[in-house]
């Protein structure tokens, strides 16, 4: 009976993924409008000293739309969201930037996915 009844609750979590895909896709469209280019590990920025440098997180950027999806499916599964935040802070200069993750945090993971969970 379990298999029957995912089989008839896909159409309807269907569009729960597509809604989510999109708002990755958006929020991946805006990183590397906003952080293209901006983390680089030769010369290392941010820093090598700083969180992000020592764990190598350097190839989750949003320098490309490919490594940009990655890393808001890294933001989305909360896999240390806060190291890549202070990353994306430190190379960009800004505090605002926590703004851009903040937002995705609420919106993705708070609202989306949990209603997914949820469903």
């Amino acid at each position: 009976s379990t298999p029957y009844s995912f089989v008839h609750m896909l159409p309807a979590a269907s569009d729960l993924l597509k809604v989510l895909c999109a708002l990755i896709f958006t929020y991946a469209a805006l990183g590397v409008y906003l952080f293209g280019g901006l983390v680089q590990s030769d010369p290392p920025r941010p820093s090598s000293q700083s969180d992000f440098g020592t764990l190598g997180y350097y190839p989750n950027n949003f320098n490309d739309m490919g490594s940009a999806c990655v890393t808001c499916f890294e933001l989305l599964i909360v896999n240390n969201w806060h190291v890549i935040c202070e990353g994306i802070v430190e190379a960009s200069g800004t505090v605002w930037a926590r703004l851009y993750f903040l937002s995705f945090y609420i919106l993705a993971v708070l609202v989306c996915l949990n209603i997914f969970v949820a469903f």
